[in-house]
């Protein structure tokens, strides 16, 4: 039976604060990593992988998982991902890929071998994905604490390691370590919540436990790349 690569998204801007799993179809089958191959999520938005800055395409509606509107055509030159709303740079060596409903960007590192025979049963790859919700009526702090509130209802697995502030883009950011077992495969998740104003940002790291120490710098890195427009 052919595996389907299996993605743990805390969606916070589909069902407030929760984890979901995404078994897409799409990324079962690796995209050629060419720099000149072009994607389209299922947002609607253009992913367009470039050797050099490209021009944007006309801008193309995206719904941002609240119910609204968004023009975001979505590029990666080079190095970033960029879309009208917000640009960011992936670790080395990670691509675009199209991204499910309500998911604004969504990459992956093409060709990552899963020590893990259970991740690698399942199809798991590392990724991030990035969506946009707004605070609700709460506070940050309310805010936080309903996020791990609905995690826990997700799976008695779950287990929020940390929680640290940072800046980034000069906004308030607070990041979430998580610990998540889940199909005998023990995940990592990084969660950078960028506070502007009444919305929240959320830029989500997941990762096998055993690749964490291999990869938390570069989601560090990249997180931190984060700028709105």
């Amino acid at each position: 039976m052919k595996n389907k690569l299996i993605y743990i998204i805390p969606a916070i801007i589909i069902v407030a604060a929760s984890v979901a799993y995404f078994a897409i179809d799409p990324f079962s089958k690796e995209k050629s990593s060419s720099q000149n191959a072009n994607t389209e999520s299922e947002n609607g938005e253009q992913v367009e992988n470039s050797g050099s800055n490209s021009q944007s395409e006309e801008p193309l509606e995206g719904n941002n998982g609240t119910g609204a509107k968004e023009n975001i055509p979505t590029a990666q030159t080079t190095n970033n991902i960029v879309t009208n709303s917000f640009e960011i740079t992936p670790p080395p060596g990670w691509e675009g890929r199209p991204a499910p409903e309500g998911v604004l960007a969504l990459a992956i590192k093409p060709g990552e071998t899963m020590a893990n025979p259970e991740a690698s049963k399942i199809g798991f790859k590392s990724y991030f994905a990035i969506t946009r919700s707004d605070l609700q009526g709460k506070t940050r702090e309310e805010y936080v604490n309903f996020i791990g509130e609905e995690l826990k209802k997700i799976s008695s697995s779950v287990v929020l390691d940390t929680t640290w502030t940072t800046r980034v883009d000069g906004k308030d950011a607070t990041v979430l370590d998580i610990s998540i077992n889940q199909q005998n495969v023990d995940f990592k998740v990084s969660i950078f919540l960028v506070w502007n104003g009444e919305d929240v940002w959320a830029i989500s790291f997941n990762t096998t436990a055993d690749k964490w120490n291999e990869y938390k710098d570069a989601f560090f890195t990249a997180g931190s790349s984060f700028k709105l427009k």
